[in-house]
């Protein structure tokens, strides 16, 4: 069986090298499959424009706002202002999604060194951690694994070696051996593998290196073609001396290079060649929507609102609907929840509690994008009250899911009763008057917001 694997493998290589993706990539002048390196990532994350704001996207908007530990912890809100967690937070995310992965390093007070572990339950307050340092990749190596299969921990990291105070290609820094108790180990969009993720310009890559080929070709071919082509026919029946050639040849190259505006000839003829340049928008396009269709981000946010104009709001919806998900899956998952376990092993946070984390929206709704949605869900309501459906096919719960109030109201609901709590108390209590009634009858609460759609302002009253 291993031999038959071996000899399938060994045929789909064979494929690809002459036939497949490699043979096109070969050809086109991308990197071969798997030999992208950290360095790759890092040049077009530092001067490849657009690369810079695929990786810095996710991160920016993930972090755009602070989130909240519930129940309030006053002595972690203090240490995390002062010591800027947040900040370091959005920064190892950031350099964590150049390669595939990143480290937070916890500067601890007590007595041991880097390469000692943490003991447990070792340390007394907040006052304790002393900082929080970001390191990408390219300064951190895993030198030590641990081996044994009953540990909890098996398979991952016991000892990294990272490199501190230096920069990609500067000067030198120092090398520390630091125990895993003392960092947290960031990477996103893992497979199988525990340790390492998916760079964030991997799936892109190819398509940022069609955009430097458009981008720079253009540029170079406005180069050539700005300056005049002139064609110096001469005379079959003239001859030159070998001075006269020189001197002709000197007077031609003064005139290409500004020296002089004019010539003076004898059996020449002088003629301008018309040079055309081809638009290269409609191949920008096609690379920049491919590059929005795969990493999920509207136009808008990679060129700016003038070039994303047609960016839609339903586009927009779904990228901040994506980033409250990675807020979630990413951010405290790997982050911010790895970060309480470690206090709770230092022993600085009571393991008792079972803590959540509050974020603020990202996107509000507008006024009028409010009176549009509660006008839509008051007719459906109605109409869903009105049918002959209601207590025949359909019961209250399953009427309740169709318009929203699953479990209660939908965010939007609350969004809109909660501007008329603060705006206008006298509609906010006549509602929750009828909402006492929603378990019996599901229209009550939105066809009293129907009520007022024709001029939802006057309700809320921005």
């Amino acid at each position: 069986m291993s031999d038959f694997r071996n000899v399938r493998q060994l045929f789909y290589d064979i494929y690809d090298e002459y036939f497949g993706n490699e043979q096109i990539w070969t050809t086109l002048k991308y990197k071969p499959f798997g030999q992208l390196k950290f360095r790759d990532y890092y040049r077009i994350y530092k001067r490849g424009g657009l690369g810079s704001k695929l990786i810095k996207i996710p991160a920016e908007y993930t972090w755009r706002s602070h989130p909240r530990l519930n129940p309030v912890n006053e002595n972690f809100e203090r240490m995390a202002k002062k010591k800027q967690l947040f900040n370091r937070c959005e920064r190892v995310d950031r350099i964590s999604g150049i390669g595939k992965y990143g480290v937070l390093l916890i500067g601890v007070g007590d007595s041991n060194e880097l390469s000692k572990p943490v003991r447990q339950d070792s340390l007394n307050s907040f006052d304790d951690i002393l900082y929080f340092r970001p390191y990408n990749q390219d300064h951190v190596e895993i030198s030590e694994w641990e081996n044994d299969d009953k540990n909890p921990r098996y398979g991952l990291p016991k000892m990294y070696s990272i490199t501190t105070g230096a920069g990609l290609n500067e000067r030198k820094g120092n090398t520390n051996n630091v125990h895993w108790t003392r960092l947290i180990h960031v990477a996103e969009e893992k497979d199988e593998n525990e340790i390492e993720g998916t760079p964030r310009l991997q799936n892109v890559f190819n398509r940022l290196v069609d955009l430097e080929k458009i981008v720079g070709s253009s540029g170079e071919a406005y180069f050539r073609m700005v300056t005049d082509k002139i064609l110096f026919d001469l005379d079959q029946n003239v001859s030159l001396t070998d001075d006269e050639k020189d001197n002709f040849q000197e007077q031609v190259d003064e005139l290409i290079h500004g020296f002089r505006n004019y010539m003076r000839t004898r059996g020449v003829d002088v003629k301008k060649i018309e040079t055309d340049m081809t638009d290269p928008k409609g191949a920008f396009d096609v690379v920049i929507n491919t590059i929005c269709a795969t990493t999920g981000y509207p136009r808008k946010f990679l060129l700016g609102s003038e070039r994303g104009e047609i960016t839609s709001s339903m586009d927009i919806f779904t990228f901040f609907d994506s980033m409250q998900v990675r807020r979630k899956k990413f951010a405290e998952r790997e982050i911010l929840d790895a970060l309480l376990d470690r206090f709770e092993y230092y022993g600085i946070i009571d393991d008792s509690y079972s803590y959540e984390w509050n974020w603020k929206p990202l996107y509000e709704l507008s006024p009028k994008e409010k009176a549009d949605i509660s006008e839509s869900l008051g007719n459906a309501i109605e109409s869903i009250g009105k049918s002959e459906l209601l207590g025949d096919l359909l019961s209250n719960e399953e009427a309740r899911k169709i318009i929203g109030f699953e479990g209660g109201y939908s965010a939007i609901a609350e969004s809109v009763i909660e501007d008329m709590k603060e705006n206008n108390p006298k509609a906010y209590k006549k509602i929750m008057k009828l909402g006492q009634k929603v378990d019996s009858d599901p229209i009550s609460v939105t066809s009293y917001l129907s009520q007022f759609t024709n001029n939802f302002s006057k309700m809320i009253k921005y």
